[in-house]
């Protein structure tokens, strides 16, 4: 029986402890898990196929080419296969501009059914497919479709060249550097490989400096590693696939790492999520092909995702290094990383068998979970999460309209400042940033609690709740306990807009999703729009191992008595927040400037606060994987 240098990590249920015992992975399991995975193409492809005879081509575009794409994989281009495919690309064909003397030219609609989403990327999701189908496939199709086919991709590859993206925007400039290498492979485009690998060394440059811009996103990190699987598999340059095969193990590292068992999933914070309570499944199911414990979700899942997860796993000639796997059963491990080049651009993550808490110290957008943990359990417990909020509903169930079109969740953007020294995290915001520019009835800051855990307490005692809320206050602190898992959380000051009053509360109101809240108002009233200069918020977090309830107790009197100091300087909010973790004392410092909205100094047990651009447990791993290019 073949076998794959695969980890497969163990976590016992009864007790929730991990073993980190390397095994391998039979052909046979690896077969079980990519069937797993076929199913979920194959019932999005259910849902897709009345798509292909609908009077307008209904379907997002990218998934006629994904389709086509999923077509091939699953019947391995035999002639049914092939038949379904080319069906699938003849409707792309259909919806693409071909005016050579339109500023469009190349392009393909979002959706040609939802004229109102003006999505520039659309072409590029599209043509990522196109280069996997014609690479891998294309000797299948008949020769007059071939010749049909070319001059739109030769069209695809100009509205591609032409998208010019930032190179932080980490999903599309990979995506345009692969659209470019392989399509222009394929067509003998020497111009466009040369862009495409040009891109591609800008992006490894910057990465190499700063970390991956969109940074450990449940959403996006499954799009951004299957492009780089894509590159690996069709390109025919070697040194370009010897560059691709250094960064896919550099994203196993950084994704193995935080990976927590406990929960079947990444951990820690995060840019981009679909989901402010859990993790989107794309990741997951990445997570899950690959040997690790995840545990598979419907949750927000499409065609396009799970092609792109299940063509590697089909290919089959890439595999995350051992030692980078068995960084996912490593514990406890601290985790510190940057995302970018601004000050507090980066992010801390601390994984022992219990729980995860992590933080990151700069906005990525309204998608972000920046401040966040999670406790180990067999249950779906939502993830713990800071959210700032103006929707009275932080839970992520309320849509926004981005100006594109698209509908999501959706939260304050707002400027941060944190500091963290393992289980001990303190949190600084400013909710005001923006709110002028349109009228709200609620601002407030949100810690999504779990609803349902072994035991949720405000200062020691079992919650009360009634229909309003549980009135709390800034010295309230709330207790959460699962296994032997605890946390700790305050909200230790909330700035209030003129005219409003400090209003603390426990709510339920999440009780659909499993979740709670803690949530301070900053403004509670009629819809109107805040002109203030500053709406602060500081929370105190913290995680420990807590056996027994006599520990949790002590556990919550150690975060009772955390002394918290604020001062002013000018435009600069400080706060020291000094208490007990453990055993150990600990001093925690950060500055937020709220004229500038940055990120201000800060430092932890009196050392500032520098991090590298990926670190484990005090290992270099950026250096020791970016030092192989090359």
């Amino acid at each position: 029986m073949k076998l794959y240098p695969l980890v497969l990590l163990l976590l016992a249920a009864a007790t929730l402890t991990v073993h980190a015992a390397p095994i391998s992975m039979t052909e046979e399991e690896r077969q079980h898990r990519i069937g797993a995975i076929e199913k979920f193409v194959n019932q999005a492809l259910v849902k897709f196929e009345p798509s292909l005879t609908a009077p307008v081509p209904n379907a997002d575009t990218r998934d006629y080419a994904q389709a086509a794409l999923a077509y091939l994989l699953l019947g391995n281009g035999n002639d049914a296969s092939v038949a379904k495919a080319q069906a699938a690309l003849e409707r792309f064909m259909s919806i693409q501009n071909m005016n050579a003397s339109s500023p469009e030219f190349g392009k393909v609609p979002w959706n040609a059914a939802k004229p109102e989403i003006h999505d520039g990327n659309a072409i590029e999701f599209s043509a990522s497919a196109m280069s996997s189908i014609f690479i891998s496939y294309g000797d299948r199709f008949p020769k007059s479709f071939l010749d049909k086919v070319r001059p739109h991709l030769h069209a695809a590859l100009v509205a591609v060249a032409n998208h010019n993206q930032k190179i932080s925007y980490t999903n599309i400039a990979l995506m345009n550097a692969s659209n470019q290498i392989l399509l222009g492979e394929y067509l003998q485009d020497a111009a466009a490989v040369t862009a495409g690998k040009e891109r591609f060394e800008e992006w490894i440059k910057y990465t190499r400096a700063n970390g991956i811009a969109e940074f450990d996103s449940p959403t996006y990190s499954q799009t951004q590693i299957s492009l780089l699987y894509e590159i690996y598999h069709n390109v025919r340059d070697p040194s370009v696939k010897a560059e691709a095969k250094l960064v896919l193990d550099y994203y196993w590292t950084e994704l193995a790492a935080n990976f927590f068992p406990g929960s079947g999933g990444l951990c820690g914070p995060n840019s981009r999520t679909y989901s402010f309570l859990a993790n989107d499944s794309n990741l997951t199911h990445v997570y899950y092909l690959n040997g690790l414990p995840a545990r598979l979700s419907k949750a927000y899942s499409n065609l396009n995702d799970e092609v792109q997860i299940l063509a590697p796993a089909l290919w089959n000639d890439y595999t995350p290094p051992v030692e980078a796997l068995l960084l996912a059963g490593e514990t406890p491990r601290l985790i510190l990383q940057r995302w970018g080049p601004l000050p507090g651009q980066d992010r801390s993550n601390y994984i022992t068998s219990d729980f995860s808490i992590g933080s990151a110290s700069h906005s990525n957008g309204a998608q972000d979970r920046l401040v966040t943990a999670t406790l180990a359990s067999m249950k779906p417990l939502p993830f713990i999460s800071v959210i700032p909020d103006q929707l009275d509903s932080p839970y992520g169930n309320i849509h926004v309209m981005e100006s594109g079109g698209h509908s999501k969740n959706h939260h304050l953007t707002v400027p941060i400042s944190v500091a963290q020294d393992h289980g001990s995290v303190l949190a600084l915001l400013d909710l005001a940033p923006g709110l002028e520019k349109e009228a709200s009835s609620s601002i407030s800051t949100d810690v999504i609690l779990p609803l349902h855990p072994d035991s949720l307490v405000v200062d020691g005692k079992p919650v009360a709740w009634n229909k309003d809320g549980v009135p709390v206050d800034t010295n309230s602190v709330i207790g959460i306990r699962e296994a032997n898992g605890a946390m700790a959380i305050r909200i230790f000051t909330a700035e209030t807009a003129p005219g409003s009053s400090p209003a603390f509360f426990l709510k339920n109101d999440g009780e659909e999703w499993g979740a709670a809240r803690l949530v301070a108002y900053h403004y509670k009233g009629a819809n109107t729009q805040l002109k203030v200069s500053s709406l602060r918020s500081g929370i105190l977090l913290l995680a420990g191992h807590c056996a027994s309830d006599t520990e949790f107790q002590s556990f919550l009197q150690q975060a009772k008595n955390w002394s918290i100091v604020q001062s002013d300087e000018g435009a600069l909010w400080k706060v020291k927040a000094q208490g007990t973790e453990g055993s150990s004392k600990t001093l925690l410092e950060a500055s937020l400037d709220l004229a500038s909205k940055e990120t201000g100094p800060r430092s932890v047990n009196g050392q500032p606060v520098s991090l590298p651009v990926l670190s484990i447990n005090g290992v270099d791993w950026a250096e020791k994987i970016w030092a192989k290019l090359p």
